[in-house]
């Protein structure tokens, strides 16, 4: 690398899938607007709603954000699959988040890290409640050795940095 040419971030593209948002929706937009991270994009999908007020409300946050309406509700994936049809090439990540989900500003920045240390194709954060952010809501989910879901986290846990290791897990 040469002098003058500072390393540039690998794109992230967040996938925000939008479906009768509530009062919260604003908190959502504005942790992703103070995302550090420098090569952030957002692509927002309101899924099952015609009020163009949605759309102007995300512009009003994140103006640079493409924001796409879908017809009826086909579920999550679907819709967020649908990224593919709008963004172009395979370099960077995708961010997929629901419209309730409020990052911490470091968050993406954490992620993409992580990525790169693992040598991870897949990597999550840990989930938090909304109201209460020392009670821990998933940090992935394992499989016994029946087939069947062992969440790594009990109901109600409080978050004393027991589960900040990385671990690989079967479900994000």
């Amino acid at each position: 690398m040469t002098p003058d040419r500072a390393p540039v971030a690998p794109p992230v593209v967040a996938v925000v899938v939008v479906h009768e948002p509530g009062a919260w929706f604003a908190e959502t937009l504005a942790a992703l607007d103070a995302q550090d991270y420098p090569n952030l994009r957002v692509v927002a999908f309101v899924s099952g709603s015609t009020d163009l007020a949605i759309g102007d409300q995300i512009r009003g946050t994140l103006p640079n954000a493409l924001v796409r309406q879908v017809e009826a509700n086909p579920g999550f994936g679907p819709v967020a699959n649908q990224v593919m049809r709008v963004v172009e090439g395979t370099e960077g990540f995708f961010l997929l988040l629901h419209d309730d989900v409020a990052l911490r500003p470091d968050a993406v920045t954490s992620l993409v890290e992580e990525a790169f240390r693992s040598n991870a194709a897949v990597v999550g954060p840990k989930l938090v409640e909304w109201d209460s952010p020392t009670v821990l809501q998933h940090v992935g989910v394992q499989v016994d050795r029946l087939g069947e879901r062992d969440p790594i986290v009990d109901a109600g846990e409080k978050d004393q940095e027991q589960h900040d290791a990385v671990r690989d897990v079967f479900v994000l």
